[in-house]
């Protein structure tokens, strides 16, 4: 068994089959809907979107919504008829929580049915216990409610054999396959510039955005960029920062579809400030083609966006000293000199 979980889009095709597949379902459960329009979730409101894949079929699906900065509803976990009773669900589960987590959520929340008992063991078994009824189906008599703190979450070791990424769905010789290739689209900017999520194979135009910096060349850490170059510990740190869900990295693409910015987002949970979440800015750069037109600004308005998204309350980031413009830039952009900055490189 080889399981892959692709995040993807809400609207994407592989998706919509299995959401109509489980639709399907419950209808063979409970018989037709006898009430009104049943609202379909708001693709605005939809955290996070997971499609499994065994190798190489989708074999099922969740979502998570946000229903507070603290809260998350999970929705929409369904496996193929086909592929039940191998606890496939339970890795769809760990997944959406984990991604629930990164997003600074402390408690999930659910409905199930009295003709779902599968799910209910599922649930169970995860220490989802009863809750309050609420949303569209607080009144439905065949409606179970959960719901379970995510403080345990983080130290959960990783499911065996199952590999995460973060990509989109391209058709390759009529079948839609999850693409490694492609970081997930995440967000427009103005002027056709795009941002999304890096993948392995962006590793050496990262490397060349990281180049592209006078201060890096003064302090002798700019890395080669050398086609000939040996960039496996480059490698290996973007493996590290790609599976840990509290960071995000992500590439800048200009309308001609190069990559021209990069930065670093990661969500550090903390006790100070009545236990907020802060959302830590990393790595910022933009090719020194690109400077003046507004891309570090709409980079940066979108970080902040994010951070909101991610419940975080605070958006912080150091700079180097010599950076003299890139502080100024800052400081437009309303962030305040509040700290004095250290590093011990011993």
């Amino acid at each position: 068994m080889s399981i892959t979980l692709v995040r993807t889009h809400w609207s994407d095709p592989v998706g919509r089959e299995l959401r109509s597949a489980q639709q399907a379902d419950l209808t063979v459960r409970y018989g037709p809907w006898q009430g009104g329009p049943i609202p379909d979730l708001n693709p605005a409101e939809v955290e996070a979107f997971i499609v499994a894949f065994e190798d190489g079929k989708p074999i099922g699906c969740g979502a998570i919504r946000r229903e507070s900065a603290d809260i998350m509803e999970m929705k929409r976990i369904f496996v193929v008829p086909e592929a039940r009773g191998r606890r496939l669900a339970g890795i769809i589960l760990e997944a959406l929580e984990r991604e629930a987590v990164a997003l600074g959520a402390r408690y999930m929340r659910l409905e199930t049915g009295t003709q779902q008992p599968e799910s209910v063991r599922l649930y169970e078994r995860y220490d989802y216990r009863p809750i309050d009824a609420f949303g569209y189906f607080a009144d439905g008599a065949d409606t179970l409610f959960y719901g379970r703190d995510l403080d345990t979450v983080a130290a959960r070791p990783a499911q065996p054999a199952v590999r995460r990424i973060h990509g989109v769905l391209h058709e390759v010789d009529g079948a839609l396959i999850p693409s490694e290739s492609a970081g997930v689209m995440i967000a427009d900017l103005d002027g056709g510039y795009a941002i999304r999520r890096a993948s392995s194979t962006d590793v050496p135009a990262l490397l060349r955005l990281l180049a592209d910096d006078d201060v890096a060349h003064a302090r002798g850490d700019a890395p080669d960029t050398d086609p000939a170059a040996d960039i496996s510990a480059f490698e290996r740190a973007f493996s590290r920062i790609d599976r840990d869900p509290a960071h995000l990295l992500v590439i800048v693409d200009s309308p001609a579809g190069e990559a021209v910015g990069t930065m670093q987002l990661t969500v550090l949970p903390g006790l100070g400030r009545g236990g907020v979440n802060r959302l830590q800015v990393e790595s910022v750069h933009v090719a020194s083609s690109e400077r003046g037109a507004g891309v570090g600004s709409a980079m940066i308005r979108w970080a902040l966006a994010e951070g909101v998204r991610r419940g975080a309350a605070i958006t912080q980031l150091t700079s180097d000293l010599r950076r003299t413009r890139a502080h100024e830039f800052y400081e437009r952009l309303g962030f305040a000199r509040s700290h004095a900055g250290f590093k011990h490189l011993g």
